[in-house]
């Protein structure tokens, strides 16, 4: 009889360890099939993490279009990647379940995504802290390798650089190199007296051919230094064509552009819910450092010049439409684009008038063989624009 409980008990003790491994076993097979099922994003929403693939020089990593079940123990045979990956390689990650790892890589034409072994990758840095919390959609270009780095770019990037109190995008672009690909663009501020001396100029060409105005409507200089006005030009220049020639460009914001009167980001006024945008311009400089006209409009003209104002609207003063409200020139693997924030008068090939929700829309425009086209397109998220039922113009 004892025998027999004590046979009985150490029945009932393997039956239990038994069970517990089954549901510790069934409980890591769900948190798999969790993970792998989970959407990853690499917009740059949450903070980006980029590891590199190591092993033997020109080795390959293979690139699994679904989670490689197969591969899970590594003893059975793993199935062909449909792509592969280099040594070196650098990867954004967008999740990690088991032993194989789901990435992004940004090639030179394609972008690919998919599962690799974990074990081959290793920790560079992470990009953003999380504060963008996705500002930014791709509504045009995906696929495009530089169509997805930007994205990311601008949703890791801390707008509170350029204005802490507001962080908005549109009030400017900051330099941020943290994502693959990116030059950091060297800007050289224009001191106080530099702009007073070429604000006249700005504004004069401008806001041509206004009768009313004088020659030369010189900034005060108190007014450039309470912030009435940005510039800057680039160190080294830019080919802002393209064409292995560079260009003496100031970045002008503010007063000689903009009819708005505040700093960009703050509220119109107390009855208005939408801020204040300057309008920001590159100007291409001669030697003499006069204003290029010709070419200035030439290279960062819209497409369209006679169909880019919206209907029934008073006929324009400017020497030229810009390809958009707010212009900054973006290098990305050696090539020049342009980041343009468009408005109600239209995008850059004039369509879409009187559409006021794309104040909220930016195209990343690349000019080539004396042409610009545009390559892809993003939408601000949020309802920060001019309402058309305020009657106000820009």
């Amino acid at each position: 009889m004892v025998m027999t409980m004590k046979r009985q008990t150490w029945v009932s003790a393997a039956s239990l360890a038994a069970g517990l491994l089954l549901a510790t076993s069934q409980a890591q097979a769900a948190n798999l099939a969790a993970c792998i099922n989970q959407v990853a994003h690499f917009d740059g929403s949450t903070p980006v993490e980029f590891d590199r693939v190591i092993g033997s020089p020109g080795a390959r990593l293979n690139v699994h279009a679904m989670y490689p079940k197969s591969c899970v123990n590594r003893v059975q045979t793993c199935a062909e990647g449909y792509s592969h990956l280099l040594t070196g390689d650098e990867v954004a990650v967008g999740k990690r379940c088991g032993e194989w790892t789901y990435v992004q890589y940004i090639g030179t034409r394609v972008v690919t995504k998919g599962w690799v072994d974990g074990s081959r990758l290793r920790f560079v840095r992470e990009a953003g802290t999380g504060s963008a919390k996705s500002l930014f959609t791709l509504t045009r270009g995906r696929g495009i390798p530089v169509c997805e780095a930007y994205l990311q770019r601008l949703n890791v990037t801390d707008y509170r650089q350029n204005l802490p109190s507001a962080a908005v995008p549109y009030c400017g672009v900051p330099e941020n190199d943290e994502i693959p690909g990116f030059t950091l663009l060297h800007r050289v501020p224009l001191s106080s007296q530099q702009i007073v001396n070429l604000s006249g100029r700005v504004y004069t060409w401008w806001e041509r051919p206004n009768p009313h105005l004088t020659a030369d409507w010189t900034l005060p200089l108190d007014q450039v230094t309470s912030g009435g006005v940005f510039a800057w030009t680039y160190d080294p220049p830019l080919d802002v064509n393209n064409d292995g020639k560079h260009e003496n460009i100031i970045a002008w914001r503010g007063y000689g552009l903009s009819g708005a009167v505040g700093r960009c980001g703050e509220p119109i006024n107390q009855n208005y819910t939408w801020s204040v945008r300057w309008q920001q311009l590159l100007l291409i400089m001669s030697d003499d450092q006069q204003i290029d006209e010709s070419r200035t409009a030439t290279v960062f003209g819209r497409a369209s010049v006679s169909g880019s104002r919206r209907k029934n609207a008073a006929p324009a003063r400017h020497p030229f439409y810009p390809v958009g409200i707010s212009i900054t020139p973006v290098v990305y693997k050696g090539t020049t684009y342009l980041s343009a924030f468009f408005d109600d008068n239209g995008d850059y090939e004039g369509r879409r008038q009187g559409n006021w929700k794309l104040w909220n829309v930016m195209g990343l425009l690349k000019r080539s063989g004396g042409a610009t086209q545009e390559v892809c397109e993003y939408r601000l998220r949020g309802d920060d624009y001019p309402k058309a039922h305020t009657g106000l113009e820009r």
